[in-house]
C-alpha cells in the first residue's frame, strides 16, 4: 500500500498523518500495540555515491541513512503506540527511493505470501481459460483486500477462479465462493476444484453458475457462508464481455456497487462493514491533448452517489499500463456503513 509520496522524508510523514493511512497504529486505535519497523531501499541513481548499485530483495541501505530519515519523520513515528521490532514486526514500513518516475515513497506491506509460481501457474492448471489472470495480479488483488485468517471471500465474476486460488494460497482457512455466468461447457467447475485439490488447498465452498447481478444468485452465495455477509469481494470482471452479453451500457463495477447498495437496503448485506471491494477496471489511454488519463478512468467507475448509496469509500486507485492504448486500474473500496 502506497501511504505517501513526496520530495522529502518530512513530507512523507506529514502526508501520512494527514491522510490517516497509518492511523490504526496510533495510540487509542485498534492496532496501537502492534510492533513495527521501517526500512530504506534505494534504487538506481539514488544509491549511495562510491558504492555499487544493488537491486532486488536483498538491497539494503546503511543504518545511518535510516536514522536520518526517521528523524525527519519523527512526529509520525512517535504517534505509534507499539514498540519497534526489527526481527518480526506486525507492520513493516518501507521508504523507497529511485523508482522510475516516482518521488520518495512511504509504503506499507499488507501481506507476504509464497512465490507466485506456486499460486496458480497457468502451465499446470487443470482448468485453463482463454485469458487467465496473471498469478501476480491475482495475488496483488488479494493483498489489497487485506485478507486474513477466517475471511469469507466472494468473486462475482470468477472465471477459472484464479483470484480465489490465490486467496486460499495466502489464507488456507478462508471460505471462498465463486459466481460465474458461463456454463460448465466453457468453465469446467470440476476442473477448477481439481486445481485446488492438487495443491492441497480447500476448494470454494460453492461455485455458482449464474449472473451475479441477479439478487437470487447473490442470495445463494450468502447461503453458502451461512447467510453472510462477505469479508471481501475481489474480482476481475471480463472487460466489456458481460456488458455485450446482457445488453447494458454500465460497466460491471458500477453494476456491482449498485447491487451492494440494493442488498444493504433490502436487509441482505453482501459486504461486511469494514470489508473491502477490490477490482480491476479497464480504461483506454488518452488519445488527444484534450483528454486526461485520470478523467477517463473516473468515467469507468461508479459515481459519487452510487458509492455513497453502497456505503463505500474509495481508498486506493492504481494504474497498470497494459499497452500503448489500454490500462487497467486497481480500485479499492472500504465498506464504511
Amino acid at each position: 500500500q502506497v501511504v505517501a509520496e513526496g520530495p522529502t522524508y518530512q513530507s512523507l510523514g506529514e502526508q501520512a498523518q494527514e491522510n490517516g493511512a497509518l492511523a490504526d497504529l496510533t495510540r487509542g486505535q485498534k492496532n496501537e500495540h502492534s510492533t513495527w519497523c521501517i526500512r530504506l531501499r534505494q534504487f538506481g541513481e539514488e544509491g549511495e555515491e562510491g558504492r555499487t548499485r544493488r537491486y532486488g530483495k536483498r538491497l539494503k541501505s546503511r543504518p545511518q541513512l535510516v536514522v536520518k530519515a526517521t528523524k525527519e519523520m519523527a512526529p509520525l513515528l512517535m504517534s505509534f503506540g507499539g514498540r519497534v521490532n526489527l526481527k518480526s514486526p506486525d507492520c513493516k514500513l518501507y521508504l523507497l527511493e529511485g523508482l522510475n518516475g516516482r518521488e520518495k515513497m512511504l509504503v506499507r506491506m499488507l501481506a507476504q505470501g509464497p512465490a507466485t509460481s506456486t499460486i496458480a501457474p497457468v502451465t499446470d492448471k487443470v482448468m485453463r481459460d482463454e485469458q487467465p489472470l496473471n498469478p501476480i495480479a491475482a495475488f496483488s488483488l488479494c493483498n489489497a483486500a487485506r485478507i486474513r485468517k477466517g475471511y469469507s471471500i466472494l468473486d462475482p465474476f470468477a472465471g477459472s477462479c484464479s483470484i480465489l486460488l490465490a486467496s486460499t494460497m495466502i489464507v488456507p482457512d478462508c471460505k471462498t465462493v465463486s459466481i460465474e455466468l458461463a456454463s460448465d461447457k466453457s468453465v469446467n467447475r470440476e476442473d477448477i476444484k481439481q486445481d485446488f485439490l492438487t495443491r492441497n488447498l480447500k476448494p470454494p465452498v460453492s461455485m455458482i453458475e449464474g449472473d451475479s447481478m441477479d439478487a437470487k444468485i447473490r442470495d445463494k452465495a450468502l447461503e453458502a457462508i451461512n447467510g453472510g455477509p462477505f469479508d471481501a469481494i475481489i474480482t476481475d470482471p471480463p472487460y466489456g464481455i458481460r456488458e455485450k452479453a446482457t445488453g447494458t451500457e454500465d460497466p460491471s463495477i458500477t453494476q456491482l456497487v449498485r447491487n451492494i447498495a440494493f442488498d444493504r437496503k433490502r436487509g441482505s448485506r453482501l459486504l461486511k462493514k469494514g470489508g473491502h471491494l477490490v477490482a480491476f477496471v479497464p480504461c483506454r489511454k488518452c488519445e488527444s491533448e484534450d483528454e486526461n488519463d485520470d478523467d477517463l478512468i473516473y468515467k469507468e467507475l461508479p459515481n459519487e452517489d452510487d458509492i455513497k448509496d453502497a456505503g463505500l469509500k474509495m481508498t486506493n486507485l492504481m494504474e497498470q499500463p497494459l499497452n500503448s492504448l489500454l490500462s487497467r486500474w486497481m480500485v479499492v473500496y472500504l465498506c464504511i456503513l
